[in-house]
């Protein structure tokens, strides 16, 4: 169970990180959009997950 709640984390870290590194290109357009969901397909991350994590990312860029 550990090792499936790890593997989960390291998915969620590394869309994360691909994400953040997009936002910190200053947008997000249809192509970097097509990669990142193909990102996110193929860490088998639900659509909504991915949302919430865009969020929680934007929500951070706007504090600072």
């Amino acid at each position: 169970m550990q090792g499936t709640e790890y593997e989960s984390y390291r998915k969620f870290q590394m869309y994360s990180a691909a994400v953040e590194e997009t936002l910190a290109l200053d947008e997000i357009g249809p192509s970097q959009d097509a990669l990142l969901d193909r990102l996110r397909e193929s860490l088998q991350i639900s659509n909504e997950d991915a949302q919430k994590v865009r969020q929680e990312i934007l929500a951070d860029n706007l504090k600072t």
